[in-house]
This record gives structure tokens, sequence and C-alpha cells, in this order.
């Protein structure tokens, strides 16, 4: 029983920490910037949120050039 608990208690740390990660910022131009980016921080004028890189394209974005 106590196994089942620390199982349930791991995933749910898991979940909720992957809940916490930045958003994927999508800019008036239409390019998605992940946290991973070193320009993420900079952007600030943009006009959504998304979980993900790929929720971001599938919406027409496009991948930011790599810098650095």
């Amino acid at each position: 029983m106590r196994l089942i608990i620390f199982i349930v208690s791991g995933m749910l740390l898991l979940s909720s920490g992957a809940q916490s990660a930045e958003p994927v910022k999508k800019t008036n131009a239409g390019t998605c910037f992940d946290s991973d980016h070193p320009n993420y921080n900079k952007v600030r004028n943009y006009v959504g949120t998304y979980k993900s890189l790929e929720e971001c394209i599938k919406s027409g974005g496009k991948t930011p050039i790599k810098t650095g």
C-alpha cells in the first residue's frame, strides 16, 4: 500500500512540474520562442502563448533562427 502511495505521489509531482514550465511565446511575426531560446526573455510583445513549440507551430507559427 505504501508503494502505491509513493508512486502516485511521484507522478503528481512530475505532472505539476511539467505544468509550471514557461509557455511558448508567438510574436506578431508568427515566430515561436520556447524558453530554451537565447532571446526568450527579450520577447515582450506576443500574440499568444502555447504549451509546446509543436502546438505553436501547428497554429501557424514558425521556428526561430537559433542565435549564439
